[in-house]
Parts: C-alpha cells; sequence; structure tokens
C-alpha cells in the first residue's frame, strides 16, 4: 500500500504533468490575447467580419488547446480512481486492524 501511495504521489507531482499543465495553460492566454486583438482589429475596420485565415488560426489554437484540456481530464480521472482505490485499501487496512486488536 505504501508503494502505491508513493506512486500516486510521485504521479501527481511529476514535473512533466505539471509543466504541460502549464504550457496548456500559456496556450489559453495567448488565444485569449489573440481574441483580444481580434476584436480591436475589427473594431478598427468598421466591420463585424472575419477573414478567412483569422477563423482557420482561431480554430486551430482552439482545437489545440481543446486537446490539452481534453488530456488533463483524463489525467485527474485516472489520478481520482488511483486515489479512490487507494483510500480504499487504506480503509480495509485500517477496518482489518481494529479487528485484529480486540
Amino acid at each position: 500500500m505504501k508503494k502505491k501511495l508513493d506512486a500516486l504521489s510521485k504521479s501527481v507531482f511529476d514535473p512533466s504533468i505539471v509543466g504541460r499543465v502549464n504550457e496548456i495553460w500559456a496556450r489559453m492566454m495567448v488565444v485569449r490575447e489573440r481574441a483580444r486583438m481580434m476584436e480591436g482589429e475589427l473594431e478598427l475596420k468598421g466591420g463585424g467580419e472575419w477573414d478567412e485565415k483569422l477563423l482557420k488560426t482561431t480554430g486551430e489554437l482552439l482545437g489545440q488547446n481543446a486537446k490539452g484540456l481534453e488530456f488533463l481530464t483524463k489525467e485527474v480521472k485516472e489520478i481520482e480512481r488511483e486515489l479512490g482505490e487507494l483510500e480504499e485499501e487504506m480503509s480495509k487496512g485500517v477496518r482489518a486492524g481494529q479487528g485484529e486488536r480486540r
């Protein structure tokens, strides 16, 4: 059980996952800023029309962010599942230990 807890702890604080989370947040910030810039450009042009290149770029960025969020969601669900299993094992161990003391 100790080994599983250590492995779970390592996976939660794995630098590659933390780095990936930071990368995705950074990309999201870039997308937000780019959207603000595009809105400003549209206002200066006096129209609400987006050109084809702008739509394509925006779609690509949003697609990349969606993939990143999907990855993070899977990781979080896996960690939650492992943690639930570990908690269940620990509670069984505690109950078994209490029965032996009596």
